[in-house]
């Protein structure tokens, strides 16, 4: 078991403390610990450091409002790192951005180049892919509540064995929720730091014409039988979806009980609104 023993200060008496999102896992801030920084955090739950530039304890949003819950403390292999894991509640930089870590110096380029990171729209692509890709990926201990719906489970349990199943489905939500929060805690980010931001400072037009133009890559990628590439594709839409969710403060849950409402108990299919009330089930209807 370790203890708080175990920490190794360096020889100026602190340790460096890596804060993490720990709905996200983004990383908001390095910085440092005294000891007595150390106990104030165990004793409070809330995040305390130390400021090296006022040489004096810091409690974390004290001054703004924006204070930390602590979720846990990890020490590193060697003793002398701190992995702090928080919830945030509001930005954790000083410049009103959700992480200090906001600064592109370099992303990888469609080529597979590293290069310097570029004007705003190059910045912003590096931003939607890695958003993107996170979309498609579980995302563990994640409240994604607002995500998941009984309509989801069902149609996963339709679907032929060896295809999708509830688990992934379930996965998904889990994603699409981190995703949410993450949506959320970019908001108010400067546009030129953050996509995120970029779009919804844009407004609706901007989120439509991109979720069109993802949309378009979805069918592409579909038609050419490519795999690979429709799974990245579905991950931008769904992101680009999600930010349309922010945008228009439509819920996830409101969603989930339409698809319900349309799912006929009975043959457990599904009935989209464009077929009308008129038209007669058919064959293509247990889908």
């Amino acid at each position: 078991m370790i203890r708080p023993d175990d920490v190794r200060f360096g020889p100026d008496g602190l340790i460096p403390a890596v804060l993490v999102d720990a709905r996200t896992k983004d990383v908001l801030t390095l910085a440092y610990m005294n000891e007595a920084a150390l106990k104030k955090t165990l004793e409070t739950g809330e995040t305390w450091l130390y400021s090296r530039s006022r040489q004096a304890l810091w409690h974390k949003g004290a001054t703004s409002g924006h204070r930390q819950t602590v979720v846990d403390l990890k020490l590193d292999c060697d003793g002398d790192a701190l992995l702090v894991s928080v919830i945030p509640h509001g930005p954790a930089c000083h410049t009103g951005a959700p992480t200090c870590f906001h600064r592109p110096l370099a992303a990888r380029t469609p080529d597979g180049r590293l290069a310097p990171a570029g004007g705003l729209e190059e910045r912003a692509e590096a931003e939607r892919k890695a958003e993107g890709k996170a979309a498609a990926e579980p995302v563990a201990a994640v409240d994604a509540k607002a995500w998941a719906h009984p309509a989801t489970d069902r149609a996963a349990r339709t679907v032929a064995a060896g295809a999708l199943s509830a688990d992934g489905y379930g996965a998904l939500g889990r994603a699409l929720g981190a995703l949410s929060a993450r949506i959320e805690a970019r908001r108010h980010a400067s546009p030129e730091a953050s996509y995120t931001a970029y779009l919804l400072a844009q407004g609706r037009d901007k989120i439509l014409k991109k979720l069109a133009e993802e949309a378009a890559e979805v069918l592409l990628a579909a038609k050419d039988g490519r795999p690979e590439a429709l799974t990245e594709e579905v991950a931008d839409l769904l992101y680009h979806l999600a930010v349309l969710f922010a945008e228009t403060g439509l819920s996830p849950a409101a969603v989930a009980a339409v698809l319900e409402a349309r799912a006929r108990p009975a043959a457990d299919a599904f009935v989209p609104r464009s077929a009308g009330r008129s038209r007669r089930p058919s064959k293509e209807d247990g889908r």
